[in-house]
C-alpha cells in the first residue's frame, strides 16, 4: 500500500507539470527561434524523411546537424504519429518523455541510497528548481540529459560497482544515448563515476577482472552506439573547439565565468529558495560525514 501511494505522487507529479506546461504552450504565441527552432525543424525534416523514404533516414541523421547530435530530433517521433508535428507537440513529448524518466529514476536513486521518502521529497523539489520547470518547456538538450543522467547514475548504483553485468550493460547502453544528446555528456558523468568507484576501492582491489572485463562490455557497447555518428562528425566539432579554445580557456571571460557562474546558477537554474535548502542540507550531511565521495564529486565535478 505504502509503494502505492509513492507511485500515485510521482505520476501526480508528471500530470502537473504536464497540465501545466499545456496551459502555457498554449498561451504562448511566440515563434520558436534560434536553437530550439533549429533543433525542431531538423526533428520535422528527419520525421519526414523517415515517413517519405526510410532507406534515406540513416544517412539523413548521422549528417543533418555535424556539430549537435541527433538524439533529441528523433525523440518526439513516438507523438508525431498521433499528436501532430507542430513545435508544441514537439515540446510535449520531449517533456512528457523526459520529465517522465526524471520522476522515476531521481525517487529509485534517493529510495536506493536513503529510503522512499527521500527519494520522493528530492523529485518534488527537483522538478521545481527554476531550470527543470522552465527547461520543460523548451525543444533542448537540457531536460533530456539530466534525465538520461539519472538513469546512468540509477544502474551504475545497482550494478555493485560494475560486478552485476546486466547493470553494467544498461550504464554502457543510456551512456551512449546520452553521448548523442550532447557531446559532453560522458564529462559530466565522469566525475560521480570516479567517485563512486573510489568509494569502493575494496571491492574493485578484490574483483579486478570481473570488473574490469563489465568495464569493458559497458564502453564498448557506449562507443557502438555513439561512434556512427561522432565518426561522421568528429572534424567538425574539432574544428568548433578550435575556434572557441581561446576564448574559453585563454580569455579573461573564462576568469569572470567561473565565478559569475555561481550566481547564474542560483539565478536561473535553482533559485534562492531551493538554493539555501541545499546549503542547509550539505552542512548537515557534511557535520554528520555522510557525504561519499560520490556524491560531493556529483555536486562539484559538473560546476568545474
Amino acid at each position: 500500500m505504502i509503494k502505492r501511494y509513492y507511485w500515485i505522487v510521482l505520476i501526480s507529479i508528471i500530470l502537473f507539470h504536464t497540465a501545466n506546461n499545456i496551459m502555457i504552450l498554449k498561451l504562448d504565441t511566440t515563434l520558436p527561434t534560434c536553437h530550439p527552432g533549429d533543433y525542431y525543424t531538423n526533428s520535422r525534416s528527419l520525421y519526414f524523411t523517415l515517413l517519405n523514404n526510410p532507406i534515406m533516414f540513416i544517412p539523413e541523421l548521422l549528417k543533418i546537424d555535424p556539430v549537435y547530435p541527433p538524439l533529441l530530433y528523433v525523440s518526439p517521433f513516438y507523438f508525431y504519429c498521433f499528436g501532430g508535428y507542430g513545435y508544441d507537440t514537439a515540446i510535449l513529448a520531449i517533456s512528457i518523455l523526459y520529465l517522465s524518466l526524471l520522476v522515476i529514476f531521481l525517487y529509485l536513486i534517493g529510495a536506493h541510497l536513503f529510503n522512499r521518502e527521500v527519494g520522493l521529497l528530492s523529485v518534488i523539489l527537483c522538478s521545481f528548481f527554476p531550470g527543470i520547470f522552465g527547461y520543460s518547456r523548451m525543444f533542448l538538450m537540457a531536460l533530456p540529459s539530466v534525465a538520461l543522467s539519472m538513469i546512468n547514475v540509477y544502474v551504475m548504483i545497482r550494478s555493485d560497482c560494475f560486478r552485476i553485468k546486466k547493470y553494467s550493460l544498461l550504464f554502457g547502453l543510456f551512456l551512449g544515448l546520452g553521448m548523442l544528446m550532447v557531446k559532453y555528456y560522458a564529462v559530466l558523468l565522469l566525475g560521480l563515476s570516479l567517485g563512486y568507484l573510489f568509494d569502493h576501492m575494496n571491492i574493485i582491489t578484490h574483483e579486478k577482472k570481473r570488473i574490469c572485463f563489465n568495464l569493458l562490455l559497458t564502453f564498448g557497447i557506449a562507443i557502438v552506439i555513439a561512434l556512427p555518428w561522432y565518426a561522421v562528425s568528429m572534424r567538425y566539432i574539432f574544428a568548433q573547439c578550435q575556434e572557441a579554445k581561446h576564448v574559453v580557456f585563454f580569455g579573461r571571460k573564462a576568469v569572470f565565468d567561473f565565478f559569475s557562474y555561481s550566481k547564474h546558477l542560483i539565478d536561473y537554474q535553482i533559485g534562492i529558495f531551493f538554493f539555501s535548502i541545499f546549503i542547509i542540507s550539505f552542512g548537515y550531511l557534511l557535520v554528520k560525514r555522510k557525504l561519499s565521495r560520490m556524491m560531493i564529486l556529483w555536486i562539484m565535478w559538473p560546476y568545474v
